[in-house]
């Protein structure tokens, strides 16, 4: 697989492949921080640490 191919989820009721956007916001002014294109399934624990933990640390940059 290559690309977003490898993000990609059957989903059998649709009977197709799907993705899921995550997607984050600021707390205070509502404004879209970033978006992540992630497989169509329920995500785990260490899958949103690892996303918060990279969003953090490109913020950190940035400052």
């Amino acid at each position: 697989m290559h690309g977003h191919q490898q993000l990609a989820l059957f989903s059998g009721y649709y009977q197709e492949t799907c993705y899921q956007a995550l997607h984050v916001y600021e707390g205070f002014s509502g404004k879209l921080i970033t978006t992540i294109l992630r497989p169509g399934k329920r995500p785990g624990g260490r899958e949103i640490v690892s996303y918060v933990k990279r969003i953090v640390g490109r913020i950190r940059q940035q400052w």
